[in-house]
């Protein structure tokens, strides 16, 4: 008698654990949860995309100071072949607004290098 009540209880365990698994299959719909999951890996590659092309982008962006000075090398390096000094050994001309003596100085400062580059380039 007493094998019987646990067969009875086992067997009504179980079909509650039936309902409630079939409830459960009404609420999750296999097809639409495969739909957003495949919309979601999607969008996580998306943003894995965006996020590794700002990377190069800010990269690429700091890059840009070892290509500015290459290229100031390189003026220096032309310049030095041309007139025979770099930027930093050229006379200075003031950028500022300069009055008289100054001016005519600074004129003819760049006159003279506007001579030796033509003189150079033949």
């Amino acid at each position: 008698m007493g094998e019987a009540l646990q067969n009875y209880r086992l067997a009504k365990t179980v079909k509650s654990s039936t309902k409630m698994m079939a409830s459960m299959n009404k609420l999750v719909k296999l097809p639409q949860l495969e739909k957003t999951m495949k919309d979601m890996s999607r969008e996580m590659a998306y943003a894995g995309f965006l996020s590794e092309t700002l990377n190069e982008g800010v990269s690429g962006a700091v890059d840009m100071d070892d290509t500015e000075e290459l290229a100031d090398e390189a003026v220096d390096q032309v310049l030095l072949e041309i007139t025979g000094e770099t930027i930093s050994q050229a006379a200075s001309v003031p950028m500022a607004r300069v009055r008289g003596k100054e001016r005519e100085v600074a004129d003819a400062e760049l006159n003279d290098l506007f001579k030796r580059v033509m003189e150079e380039q033949g």
